[in-house]
């Protein structure tokens, strides 16, 4: 089993090579220039091609992994073109709101599952928070390719919006709905007691309220005419 202070050594590196990535000052993945004689980080044959490149995928239309805050979470992506000295070192980071966070993994030949890892955000005026995904392997950690820019959008139902009606027509992915309690909000139903739920097929109270409002002004416009 690894040491603590070992593996805290390789998150630290891991995050390092995440950094420098990002800031263009290194290559992604093995993507390498036509000149390149070797990728001596990881393989012993150059990859010339994009199209080759080891790298994440996701067939889904919305690239990115939707979560709400404080909720745990496992990510899980195609992995294509991986060499086998890939297979070793992996660690999936999520850099977010000036931090990185870790989690182990399971990965197969063409598929990587992330460990379940809390997602959360403290700022209380921001509805979204985009964590930037990456993962890394190989002896020097090298961030794999991932060129359908995923990442992890972590959300707040209730801050999001502020009303029963925007509540419910939200996007079905968000999961949230409308908490009549004491204080009513845009939740999701885990947080709210199941007596004071309303999903996407109910009718929000002030909705019934306006329209019995609507009706009794319609019945009283002739009258108010005459």
């Amino acid at each position: 089993m690894m040491k603590r202070s070992a593996f805290g050594l390789k998150v630290a590196r891991a995050a390092q090579r995440v950094r420098l990535a990002a800031s263009g000052a290194m290559l992604r993945g093995l993507r390498v220039s036509d000149a390149a004689p070797a990728c001596p980080d990881q393989t012993t044959a150059a990859v010339r091609s994009p199209v080759k490149c080891p790298q994440l995928e996701t067939s889904s239309y919305d690239t990115d992994v939707v979560v709400h805050s404080g909720q745990n979470k496992s990510i899980s992506v195609r992995v294509a073109d991986i060499q086998p000295d890939q297979m070793d070192n992996v660690l999936c980071l999520f850099t977010y709101s000036w931090e990185v966070k870790y989690s182990t993994w399971k990965i197969t030949s063409s598929n990587l599952e992330c460990e379940a890892l809390q997602f959360e955000f403290s700022d209380v005026t921001l509805p979204i928070v985009t964590a930037q995904f990456t993962v890394t392997s190989g002896k020097n950690s090298v961030p794999l390719d991932n060129p359908q820019n995923i990442k992890v959008r972590i959300y707040k139902c209730g801050t999001m919006v502020t009303n029963c009606g925007q509540c419910l027509s939200m996007d079905p992915e968000y999961e949230c709905g409308w908490c009549v309690g004491a204080s009513p909000t845009c939740s999701l139903q885990t947080l709210c007691p199941a007596s004071d739920w309303l999903d996407r097929s109910a009718v929000c109270p002030n909705s019934q309220i306006l329209g019995v409002r609507v009706a009794i002004m319609q019945e009283m416009m002739p009258m108010i005419h005459h």
